[in-house]
């Protein structure tokens, strides 16, 4: 079969079968094509701007929009964001309605392709007269036994996407009704942020995510015990007269424990709650409270002095930091009163810490993780429902955090100030749908301060009821299921940013997730051995957080590293940095390549990218990023000479 050969639409005589019955003979071909995730990014970086395009076009014509020049400014800083949503959104699940109008018209504007490919090798040994084309008609049976028995050429298929991407657009425009879409439809499908006029716009007191994708979020222990004690219900345990209580412990006889507080407000103590009462808050935490949690330790991070000042969160804002503003099948007033919700019950969650240092105590007594009073606008329902149209939510974080958000006191030596930073993607990852991606990368984000290596058994045992992993050990299908369930949460990870790095002793190719094992890898290697739950509840794997934060990990290190550290170091002479490089050029990595005699996808094994990739960088239709640059000049024997 040829690389890529010439479209071809004149290989049929009329008696060709209608387009709906083509299609029906390359089923097989057709749904490889789906499933394959190189395809889906080969596609995403073409039909982004021209969504973005249809976007701009539509949102003019509405009062509430900017100009054209404060549009394009703003999603140009949005467009690598925008580019892995899309790809994404090409192989979610449940299948979206556009999405599936979309691949429709890719099958479409393909099948003349794949028909040209496969008459191609079908056709040599029948040799047809000189000058006549072979009727497809004629070989229903024989094209359908030749797709079934020989595999899509992916590779082929994402070389066309990438080299006729002029020729596909209008076809995707097609199909899509592109003309027809809505600047509504087109928000909600590239998942983007109302951009309104600048008199417009909210300004909150700490204006999260709006300028940024990051943000720091305190994660002391306190921080990492709560989490876990809004992730994990099944973990609370009775003590006393049924009261409900999470506990933790540490290295060094340290603990901390969380309790449900009681509601009342004319008390100046905060006491435990007992029974029915409390076990049935306890029941209501979860993947959204710890969500919410998250939000307001960012907050929290922000202030000088935390816990002796307050800060006001409008639900509205809520609502866009969650994402969830872009949900439309839901009444935003539902949304305010979830909003509110999750607030009453953070505002109950307790915590007590006992923790003491050589030199400094860090308990804290009983007391409240965070101090929340509420504030509800908006009429009343018919049925006598309150249907809010702004929530007010004033928060005030707990006495824990003058022990373990206090700079001063860091400074002093007489408290701790331990944070990390929370990528805005981490809150806008699925509670429902991407459930364990969502737990991992709650933990993850608390974690990453201290530790990047990690054991798949102790993270799950983290984030994961016991039961669930005790069923799984005990049934086959429940055990297989539960493992795809894993590698489809890596996946949501590794499309957020995650760098996941698969240790190759523990974590061998035939445990890894299909997307992190290369194409061209034998099938002995990929089946499943016997005892691979054993195996993989063994493995380790390295998590580093999305860019900017390992970055921002690095200088942060770099400041709190001691003065008398840095003074003993000595003084060198200024020098000149040594010229950069020249860029390499797609002709330069070609060239290289053939040399070497790879494969465009042996290269792209090599260097841990996709066959795609490497065919847009060597034809120049792909700028490459300068740790990937220098990772070619190393891989292909490259390297410039380095100067005196």
């Amino acid at each position: 079969m040829p690389e890529t050969p010439a479209r071809q639409t004149d290989l049929f005589q009329d008696s060709a079968p209608p387009q709906a019955d083509a299609l029906a003979l390359f089923q097989p071909w057709l749904h490889a094509i789906r499933q394959e995730r190189a395809i889906a990014q080969a596609l995403a970086p073409a039909l982004t701007p021209m969504l973005l395009a249809a976007y701009i076009d539509r949102y003019l014509t509405t009062d509430e929009a900017p100009s054209r020049e404060a549009l394009e400014s703003a999603l140009a800083a949005q467009r690598p964001d925008l580019v892995r949503y899309c790809s994404a959104w090409l192989r979610r699940r449940p299948i979206p309605v556009l999405q599936e109008v979309l691949w429709q018209g890719l099958y479409r504007w393909l099948l003349p392709q794949l028909q040209a490919w496969v008459v191609e090798d079908l056709a040599a040994p029948l040799a047809p007269p000189p000058g006549t084309a072979l009727p497809l008609a004629a070989l229903p049976t024989t094209v359908q036994d030749y797709v079934q028995r020989t595999p899509c050429p992916l590779e082929q298929v994402a070389a066309v996407i990438c080299q006729e991407t002029a020729d596909l657009l209008p076809a995707l425009a097609q199909a899509l009704d592109l003309p027809q879409r809505t600047h509504t439809e087109l928000q909600k499908l590239l998942r983007l942020r109302p951009i309104r006029r600048r008199a417009d716009r909210p300004h909150p007191e700490s204006p999260l995510f709006l300028t940024r994708a990051v943000a720091p979020v305190a994660t002391g222990s306190p921080m990492l015990s709560s989490a876990q004690a809004l992730l994990r219900p099944d973990l609370w345990q009775p003590a006393g007269e049924n009261v409900p209580t999470y506990r933790r412990l540490f290295s060094q006889g340290r603990a901390i424990e969380h309790y449900i507080t009681t509601s009342d407000p004319s008390s100046r103590t905060v006491e435990a709650l007992a029974g029915d009462a409390a076990w049935q808050i306890v029941q209501q935490f979860g993947l959204p409270t710890a969500f919410v949690h998250l939000v307001f330790a960012a907050y929290a991070t922000e202030q000088p002095e935390p816990w002796r000042g307050i800060f006001e969160l409008r639900g509205s804002d809520l609502l866009r930091i969650l994402g969830m503003d872009k949900r439309t099948d839901v009444p935003r007033a539902e949304h305010l009163r979830e909003v509110a919700r999750q607030a009453r019950l953070l505002d109950s969650l307790g915590v007590w810490v006992v923790w003491r240092e050589p030199n400094r105590d860090l308990s804290v007594q009983m007391s409240r993780m965070w101090d929340v009073a509420l504030k509800i606008t908006g009429p009343h329902e018919p049925e006598g429902l309150l249907s809010p149209t702004e929530v007010l939510l004033t928060v005030r974080p707990g006495l824990w955090a003058e022990k373990f958000l206090n700079a001063a006191g860091a400074r002093a030596g007489t408290a701790l100030r331990q944070f990390g930073y929370l990528a805005q993607q981490t809150l806008r990852l699925d509670p429902y749908h991407q459930e364990l991606a969502a737990k991992l990368a709650v933990y993850l984000t608390l974690m990453s301060r201290l530790r990047s290596v990690y054991q798949v058994q102790h993270l799950l045992e983290a984030i994961e009821p016991a039961t669930v992993l005790q069923k799984a050990a005990a049934d086959r299908r429940r055990r297989y299921k539960y493992k795809q369930r894993w590698d489809e949460a890596l996946l949501t990870l590794h499309e957020q940013g995650w760098q996941l790095t698969f240790d190759d002793v523990t974590y061998p190719l035939a445990l890894r997730p299909d997307w992190a094992v290369p194409v061209d890898t034998p099938a002995h290697l990929r089946q499943l051995p016997a005892d691979y739950w054993r195996r993989l509840l063994a493995a380790t794997l390295t998590c580093t957080p999305p860019e900017p934060i390992p970055a921002l990990f690095t200088a942060v290190a770099e400041a709190d590293r001691p003065a008398s550290r840095a003074a003993t170091r000595p003084t060198l002479p200024p020098r000149a940095l040594p010229p950069l490089p020249p860029p390499l050029t797609g002709s330069q990595v070609r060239q290289a390549r053939l040399a070497k005699g790879w494969s465009q996808q042996e290269l792209a094994r090599r260097v841990g990218k996709s066959q795609p990739w490497v065919a847009l960088v060597e034809q120049e239709k792909r700028t490459m990023q300068p740790q990937e640059q220098a990772a070619l000049r190393v891989l292909m024997d490259l390297e410039p000479a380095s100067s005196s």
